[in-house]
């Protein structure tokens, strides 16, 4: 009995590329490539290698940065407010919410 190897999607294989054994000339392919920056092919290869080390470890910053950041909705702002001594019922509006002591509520005066 054989058993069948299920081929990993594209998504699942992460491609690790070994930049250091890479010549200028491959090193400036791979930036032009991968980052989409042109490299100056005239300064030494340290400095080259370091650049492109440095932008595939920006990128996978960018990807941490990516999964950590969630999006929050803004809580809805309240449409009436009723005032805390009278109980009268205001329509949502910049002065009224200046007033200290503010209560939401809904139309019929209801907190919310």
């Amino acid at each position: 009995m054989t058993d069948q190897v299920k081929p990993l999607e594209e998504e699942q294989v992460e491609e690790t590329v070994d930049v250091t054994d890479m010549d200028k000339d491959q090193l400036e392919a791979f930036a032009k490539k991968e980052f989409k920056i042109d490299l100056d092919k005239r300064k030494k290869h340290s400095d080259l290698l370091r650049q492109v080390q440095n932008l595939m470890g920006d990128e996978e910053e960018k990807k941490e940065e990516e999964k950590l950041i969630v999006e929050v909705e803004a809580p809805a702002r309240p449409a009436f407010w009723k005032h805390p001594r009278t109980g009268n019922v205001f329509a949502d509006d910049t002065m009224v919410r200046r007033v200290p002591g503010m209560i939401p509520c809904d139309e019929d005066g209801k907190s919310v």
